[in-house]
C-alpha cells in the first residue's frame, strides 16, 4: 500500500515539474508512461489544481500558476505568473 502511495506522489510531483517547466501534459501519453488509466492522470491534475487554488487563497494571490486545458495543443498547460492583491491596480 505504501508503494502505491509513493508512486502516486512521485507521479503528481513529476507532472507538476513538467508543467512548471512549460511542458504539455497529454493524458494518453502520461497514462502510458506511468502505466495508469487516463482518469488517474485527470485526478492527479485535479489534485494539483486544487492545491494551487488553496495556495492562492492562503497567500492572497490571484492566478498563482493555474492549470488549464488547451484544445489547440490537446493537453494541459500551466499558466505562469503571480499577481498579489496588493500589486493589482483598481
Amino acid at each position: 500500500m505504501e508503494d502505491i502511495k509513493n508512486k502516486r506522489i512521485e507521479r503528481i510531483f513529476a507532472i507538476y515539474i513538467k508543467l512548471k517547466a512549460g511542458g504539455i501534459i497529454k493524458k494518453p501519453e502520461e497514462a502510458l508512461k506511468y502505466k495508469v488509466d487516463e482518469r488517474t492522470i485527470q485526478r492527479d491534475i485535479d489534485e494539483l489544481r486544487n492545491c494551487l487554488s488553496n495556495l492562492a487563497l492562503e497567500d492572497g494571490s490571484a492566478g498563482v500558476s493555474g492549470i488549464y486545458y488547451s484544445r489547440k495543443l490537446k493537453g494541459f498547460l500551466m499558466k505562469q505568473g503571480i499577481e498579489k492583491k496588493e500589486d493589482r491596480e483598481y
